[in-house]
């Protein structure tokens, strides 16, 4: 199984659109739950924050330190913030 830090650094540099998709599929649950939670259960609103969330990952995702697992922790913190890129 490849680390989360392989496939953003794939994801960097080859534009790897399955990197990508699989680095979703890691952290989809944790950032919609965690979305619904905060949002008091509206998940038509959780799914839109969890697509902003993922999307600023994709903006974002040059400027993160490949050596540390961070998108997970990114992930997360863009869920708090509303995904506020």
């Amino acid at each position: 199984m490849t680390d989360d830090s392989d496939l953003l650094v794939r994801y960097c540099q080859d534009r790897s659109e399955s990197a990508f998709t699989e680095l979703v599929g890691r952290h989809f649950n944790l950032v919609y739950f965690a979305a619904l939670r905060q949002l008091g259960g509206d998940t038509h609103r959780a799914r839109d924050v969890s697509q902003a969330v993922f999307t600023c990952l994709a903006v974002k995702a040059p400027t993160l330190d490949p050596s540390g697992p961070e998108s997970a922790p990114f992930c997360f913190r863009a869920t708090g913030l509303g995904s506020s890129c």
